[in-house]
């Protein structure tokens, strides 16, 4: 099947999503934000608590907007699968865009800017860190108003830890996307996994 994008408007709430194995979610509040594994953030269907967000993983991107009224705007981009009834009739197919400089096919990753925090020197967030038991060290940007600790994997979580002392830092977590183009509509981006992105001299050193 040839990638898709459809939207929805006026929702009174999500759709189902079961179907599409999203893993990851970013979900935007008032003067909060939240980036985590999917299944262990069990309100993000609640829109009054996150007006804003996106859920996404390898099949897809499902993202929405909260309107007036507690109804929702949400858009949908899926590779292969069908969208949801609630979108049937709205889709817009789209190609992927093939990239020379590329991670997976036609993947890209999209650095997270900012400064790292180490909860160990932190006295701050000791009541953060029990809420991410998985420790390790925090990331803040500016863009999202509460330091985060990334929806990594345990490899990913080793290569950032080993990369700690480092000046300047050779690996930075990531959100790997996946761009689009449509002839008329023009280029769309969705998330996909979030990951680390080596400097080319950290590639050349584990080669």
């Amino acid at each position: 099947m040839t990638p898709v994008i459809a939207f929805a408007t006026a929702l009174t709430e999500h759709p189902d999503l079961s179907r599409y194995s999203f893993k990851y979610a970013w979900l935007e509040g008032v003067k909060k934000a939240r980036l985590w594994f999917l299944d262990e953030v069990k309100d993000w269907r609640d829109h009054a608590l996150w007006p804003a967000g996106r859920v996404f993983g390898a099949v897809g991107e499902y993202r929405w907007q909260s309107l007036p009224g507690g109804l929702l705007h949400a858009v949908i981009l899926l590779d292969e699968e069908e969208p949801p009834p609630e979108f049937i009739g709205r889709e817009l197919e789209i190609e992927p865009d093939r990239i020379s400089e590329k991670i997976d096919d036609s993947y890209l990753p999209l650095i997270l800017w900012g400064e790292w925090v180490n909860p160990d020197q932190e006295k701050d967030l000791e009541p953060e860190r029990k809420t991410n038991p998985r420790g390790g060290p925090r990331f803040y940007a500016r863009e999202i108003p509460k330091i985060q600790e990334y929806p990594l994997s345990e490899d990913d979580l080793k290569l950032i830890q080993a990369d700690a002392a480092n000046k300047p830092r050779k690996v930075s977590p990531c959100m790997v996307v996946r761009r689009y183009r449509h002839a008329v509509q023009g280029e769309f981006l969705r998330g996909v996994r979030f990951g680390v992105q080596q400097s080319k001299a950290q590639d050349e050193e584990t080669d």
